[in-house]
């Protein structure tokens, strides 16, 4: 039962924040760490991610077989270096922000590989999505037409979507 509770709290933690920030600022964010400027109260996007990483933890470790327990670890660390340098417009803390990001979206997947790695097809939506929304975006120029589909923000969406799936599948089904 505490392990329920801690995962709706993590989700409900990082989905608010994020529906929150969206509706807000009008508009898809380029990504969520990019959010961290565009909030009044900056310290609210410190502890959504670290809250969420933290909360989520003790679940992920639970469904964990002890010989992987630093998958859940380093995917879960990564978040919380994600809450620790959010001024992602400074080069420094760029460096670790975006090596944090990295951790936790890569090790987030791999965990998924060893529950329920079926539901890394859904990488496949984002992709069509992207694909789309590139072509839909064109102004002759593929790079800046790329990053118009605003490309981290729903890479972010997409790695979230599939680890609380595959928590619910493994609590409920």
């Amino acid at each position: 039962m505490m392990l329920e509770v801690f995962t709706l709290l993590s989700l409900l933690l990082i989905a608010s924040y994020t529906v929150a920030v969206c509706v807000k600022g009008r508009e898809i964010p380029y990504s969520i760490s990019a959010t961290f400027y565009a909030i009044e109260h900056r310290f609210l996007f410190s502890i959504s991610m670290a809250g969420t990483a933290l909360f989520l933890l003790p679940v992920l470790i639970k469904y964990t077989h002890v010989d992987y327990w630093y998958i859940p670890y380093l995917a879960c660390s990564g978040l919380v270096i994600v809450a620790s340098a959010p001024r992602i417009r400074e080069e420094y803390e760029l460096i670790i922000h975006t090596t944090g990001a990295m951790a936790c979206v890569i090790f987030s997947q791999i965990w998924i590989c060893f529950h329920h790695p079926w539901l890394l097809l859904l990488w496949s939506i984002y992709l069509i999505y992207t694909i789309v929304q590139t072509v839909i975006k064109w102004n002759g120029n593929l790079i800046q037409s790329f990053i118009l589909t605003k490309p981290m923000f729903w890479v972010e969406i997409t790695a979230l979507t599939i680890v609380y799936l595959s928590l619910g599948i493994i609590m409920f089904v």
